[in-house]
């Protein structure tokens, strides 16, 4: 078979695309001083079904049905990474600082629409 009809390499591939378009959604948004992650959610939306997606050859050869579960476990993997990093950074001196505060307005912003919606 083809070398992109093996799992691997098509996730590779699959990546490529993925950087390579927030990249250059990224570089176009910079000078507009847009974040990075509107960049790439952007990107997203370029390579999903609402732009290149409507295009059969292009959806069967970077992104068929079949590899869509080995992305999605890698793509999870990578958030749970991030989020990790994330907490790893997190100063708990400013957390216990702001704690009191930032508990009451979590939960106020959890039960008003919940008391709302009763």
């Amino acid at each position: 078979g083809k070398t992109i009809d093996f799992p691997v390499p098509l996730l590779i591939v699959q990546y490529c695309f993925v950087v390579v378009a927030s990249r250059t959604v990224g570089a176009i948004l910079r000078p507009l001083k847009q974040p990075a992650v509107l960049a790439e959610i952007i990107g997203g939306v370029l390579l999903g079904p609402s732009a290149f997606g409507h295009s059969k050859v292009y959806l069967e050869t970077i992104f068929p049905g079949h590899s869509l579960t080995l992305l999605n476990t890698v793509s999870s993997l990578g958030l749970i990474f991030f989020l990790f990093i994330i907490g790893l950074e997190v100063d708990l001196n400013e957390i216990r600082k702001t704690g009191m505060f930032a508990f009451i307005l979590a939960v106020a912003g959890i039960a008003t629409p919940v008391i709302g919606a009763v």
